[in-house]
């Protein structure tokens, strides 16, 4: 500190001297010059300032957040680009406790819709020692789908979807480390089929503090949400609800519910469901408690609704992701249409169950255009990381009507964040058309890892954050 010190002292008394005498350099002026030169090489305790235990580089200020992790496969995408899946649809990405990254959702092959599972290795190349050369089918019916994935305690991966049995039945797979299905999972099989009044589909899965397995599901038969908490040798809890399920019906025929558990341990569930037979979709927000009976200190009765979030009332609404912050204030990712198109929209909700008004405005954020386009932009998964900036994760319609993938980020408050893209702009656009993110997460490092689809083709992103 003293060698800098004086190093500064020294600069100033130097950088004074030549500003004296600028107008009228005189020998003596002159004189003085060149001396300050020779002094500008020594210290006040004349010591050598080029010396090397003095670092005069420039800071390392490291990748810029919101840019491409080109470690990641090479150029911060893979994508699985196979002939055995000619088209799909990607829908979440987890990390596995290997470092490796498992991507499932929707492959086509041949004529029929199967759910599908990919393992790709930590540097972003396929995994072939996962399943068949790192592919994996859930072939059961017709029509199978993988919505989300977890990894619960015991570091296995669980995976949450549906199956059709003459109609859809909720279905959880737990894969072994190969890539097989666990067969010490409640039957040989290693999956969990949950049948209950006519179609039901489970949409989203979380793993609670006690290692159960926690999924959201819609149940078409009957037009009511439907969760379910399985122990994890595959029983039902009989704890939750009734005999392991709880059914509610506050609202009518939710659709695409997402959940999250909060840290005590209450699970909040989005979503979106009729205002009234033809009256258009609201965003619905539900919380549970523990033994799965509505949380009245919600809102005073359990559940939120909103419509109108991108200024026109009356307009359809739609909750399609939720994270839980630190503070439990709740954050839904969705879109609401605006008279013309719909915006991306981002939610926050108080503990109390109503609007945040320090978030946004009045408890919401809109965003619209990111692409650059005057068309759709959709908010399709949301995460927080450990600082409390809101990662979010969509698509954005082009002047030219092609569909991009956006990862955007949020501060705390709801303002995007300028230090985040290339331009500092707040997101990361990719503009191939025909491209959308529907899962987002952040790795072990803190890195994001978006679950998405490239021109039909199921990939994973990897950004700095």
């Amino acid at each position: 500190m003293q060698k800098v010190f004086g190093l500064v002292a020294l600069l100033l008394l130097c950088s004074c001297a030549r500003a004296g005498f600028s107008s009228h350099q005189t020998g003596d002026a002159a004189a003085l010059d060149t001396l300050s030169d020779a002094w500008l090489a020594r210290d006040i305790n004349n010591n050598d300032i080029t010396s090397p235990d003095m670092d005069v580089s420039s800071p390392d200020l490291g990748p810029t957040p919101g840019t491409l992790d080109k470690s990641w496969n090479g150029t911060g995408i893979a994508v699985f680009d196979d002939a055995r899946a000619v088209e799909g649809l990607a829908e979440e990405v987890i990390e596995d406790a290997a470092g490796r990254m498992v991507l499932v959702g929707m492959c086509m092959v041949g004529a029929g819709r199967d759910a599908c599972a990919i393992r790709f290795e930590a540097g972003g190349a396929v995994d072939t020692l996962f399943a068949d050369a790192g592919f994996l089918l859930f072939d059961r019916s017709p029509a199978d789908w993988a919505r989300d994935i977890a990894v619960d305690h015991q570091s296995r991966v669980v995976i949450a979807g549906y199956s059709e049995w003459g109609a859809d039945d909720a279905v959880i797979w737990r894969l072994d480390e190969r890539g097989g299905l666990d067969t010490s999972f409640i039957n040989p099989e290693g999956y969990l089929r949950i049948a209950d009044s006519g179609e039901t589909e489970a949409m989203s899965l979380e793993i609670d503090a006690k290692g159960n397995y926690v999924i959201a599901c819609q149940v078409r038969g009957i037009n009511k949400l439907g969760l379910w908490r399985v122990k994890p040798d595959g029983t039902l809890d009989a704890t939750f609800g009734n005999g392991g399920s709880v059914v509610e019906g506050t609202f009518n025929s939710p659709v695409d519910p997402d959940l999250a558990i909060d840290s005590k341990g209450r699970i909040v569930v989005t979503g979106s469901a009729e205002r009234g037979v033809g009256f258009g979709m609201d965003m619905v927000v539900y919380r549970f408690l523990t033994d799965g009976t509505p949380d009245a200190a919600f809102n005073g009765r359990g559940t939120f609704s909103h419509d109108g979030a991108a200024g026109t009332p009356g307009a359809d609404d739609h909750g399609s992701n939720v994270a839980v912050d630190a503070q439990d204030r709740i954050l839904i990712a969705g879109q609401s249409h605006n008279g013309a198109n719909d915006d991306a929209i981002v939610w926050g909700i108080t503990p109390d169950g109503v609007l945040d008004t320090s978030f946004g405005t009045g408890g919401i954020v809109r965003l619209d255009g990111a692409a650059g386009g005057f068309g759709d932009d959709h908010a399709s998964a949301i995460t927080v990381d450990t600082t409390g900036r809101i990662l979010i994760a969509g698509s954005s319609t082009t002047l030219t009507n092609g569909t991009n993938l956006v990862v955007s980020r949020l501060t705390a408050e709801g303002e995007l964040d300028t230090a985040f893209g290339p331009s500092g702009e707040g997101h990361f656009v990719e503009s191939t058309n025909e491209s959308g993110a529907r899962g987002v997460q952040l790795d072990s490092t803190g890195r994001i890892m978006v679950a998405a689809t490239r021109h039909s083709r199921l990939a994973v992103y990897r950004l700095f954050n």
